[in-house]
């Protein structure tokens, strides 16, 4: 399915809050000075075109995802990056900074996951998950998924940010917070035993 009824919404409310968890990603993109960037759950690329347009500095991008139409989207809207299929749970590439955004929510899986990332070759990462209950309840209260309790069907995992800091700390440090409501999102480095 198409991430643009996500990111072509026209509700000024869902635009904001939208643009403003974008914004806040790219400012933590920007506090790595990275500029190898992987995109491990790419989808149709809205969040390549938001770092294009807006991180201010060049930089390099792979996006990997493992629905091939979503791929297909993106490497006709955007010819010449490579997007490419890839699960999370047997990523192989080496960056100086992975993405991974609006993934572990969906996986049957997350410490796997989690635990590949660690592995891999990389110096940082920007993992961001829904901020729940409130994310839940943002939907019910726009009149969505209202026979779930505003949770999205294909959201099998559900974290306060308390619980996702403990998600992530058998692998990861967090290094900063790039939260923006209803998203949490951070910035990690491997965690040193």
């Amino acid at each position: 399915m198409s991430e643009a009824s996500k990111y072509e919404n026209k509700n000024p409310l869902h635009h904001y809050l939208l643009h403003r968890f974008l914004s806040s990603i790219t400012a933590g993109v920007r506090s790595t000075g990275r500029r190898n960037v992987v995109e491990i759950g790419c989808a149709d690329g809205y969040v390549y075109e938001f770092l294009h347009t807006h991180l201010g500095v060049p930089f390099s991008y792979a996006g990997f995802d493992i629905d091939v139409d979503a791929l297909e989207r993106a490497r006709k809207r955007f010819p010449g990056i490579p997007f490419e299929r890839g699960s999370i749970y047997d990523f192989k590439a080496t960056a100086e900074l992975v993405l991974c955004l609006e993934v572990l929510e969906h996986l049957d899986e997350p410490d796997k996951a989690l635990r590949h990332l660690a592995a891999l070759d990389a110096e940082d990462f920007i993992v961001s998950v829904p901020h729940e209950p409130w994310f839940a309840l943002g939907n019910l209260a726009r009149g969505r998924h209202i026979a779930t309790l505003g949770n999205l069907p294909d959201h099998v995992n559900r974290w306060t940010k308390a619980q996702f800091r403990r998600q992530l700390s058998p692998w990861f440090e967090i290094v900063g917070d790039y939260s923006s409501f209803p998203w949490i999102a951070y910035r990690l480095r491997k965690a040193t035993l």
